[in-house]
């Protein structure tokens, strides 16, 4: 056996060593989630023994973390507007920019019995959110995996949240007509500068061709047979995208509004 010292000992520097920023960070949150207590108590327990059963998984992970996988898919769940995500190799973490679109959802002030479709849902972060924080609205939910549709169903029973369909489908393939169509899809070109944590995602889930903007580019022109009249496209990208997002809409598609990692279109039936 050993202490909560020398587990933090020996194991910051294995992190840092690795390249991880957040080396102390990380090695509280892990041993937190092994003894559970928080990092108050561990700090201040620091003598305390840590029983060889915790101490032979915890090693585990610390293993896993040391080799870059992303922390989320070490502990097996995420943090998003504040509820916890279950999370698997299958999905991409959900990240913090994508709350954004929740708050600009919610800004629509939509009606009663609305209807969205969360395209390429992942863990289902964006269709749960959306049902919990604008209860009138009704929500269905796709993905071309089978994997994550499953991981999705998972977190929408753990939270409780009843989502009319989880379905199969590659971008708007097999979808019917929305008011709102909201999507973070795969925009990082295989050739940007990333982090190493993200060669463990599945990059089906986070990489596009032609500079990121190949699926987008897809979904705006498909959107234009799944949007009712007035209806709204929520799209995540990288601002740097912002300007060719704009130039590839069809005309239908009227911009409304940009903010953060946020675009808003609005279909129009004529312009």
């Amino acid at each position: 056996m050993g202490t909560i010292a020398q587990f933090l000992a020996e194991t910051i520097p294995v992190f840092a060593k690795a390249g991880i920023l957040t080396a102390r960070l990380d090695a509280l949150v892990l041993l937190g989630d092994a003894l559970g207590r928080d990092k108050s108590w561990i700090l201040a327990h620091d003598d305390s023994e840590i029983p060889a059963g915790i101490l032979a998984s915890l090693k585990h992970n610390t293993s896993l973390r040391a080799k870059r996988m992303p922390l989320a898919y070490v502990r097996g769940h995420q943090e998003f507007y504040g509820r916890t995500f279950l999370v698997t190799p299958s999905v991409l973490i959900p990240r913090p920019e994508t709350e954004q679109l929740i708050t600009e959802l919610k800004a629509l002030n939509l009606r009663r019995g609305s209807l969205l479709l969360d395209v390429g849902t992942g863990s289902g972060a964006i269709a749960i959110t959306a049902a919990l924080e604008v209860p009138q609205l009704r929500i269905e939910a796709c993905d071309i995996s089978a994997g994550a549709l499953d991981v999705a169903r998972q977190n929408a029973d753990r939270l409780g949240v009843y989502i009319e369909r989880f379905f199969e489908s590659d971008l708007l393939s097999q979808a019917g007509r929305y008011d709102v169509i909201a999507a973070n899809l795969p925009y990082v070109g295989p050739d940007w500068l990333r982090s190493p944590e993200t060669d463990f995602e599945p990059g089906l889930a986070l990489f596009a061709d032609n500079n990121g903007l190949s699926l987008i580019e897809k979904l705006l022109k498909q959107s234009i047979t799944h949007l009712n009249p007035d209806g709204y496209l929520l799209l995540e990208a990288d601002p740097r995208q912002f300007v060719a997002i704009k130039r590839a809409a069809p005309k239908r598609l009227a911009h409304t509004a940009t903010n953060g990692f946020v675009l808003i279109f609005q279909y129009k039936e004529l312009l």
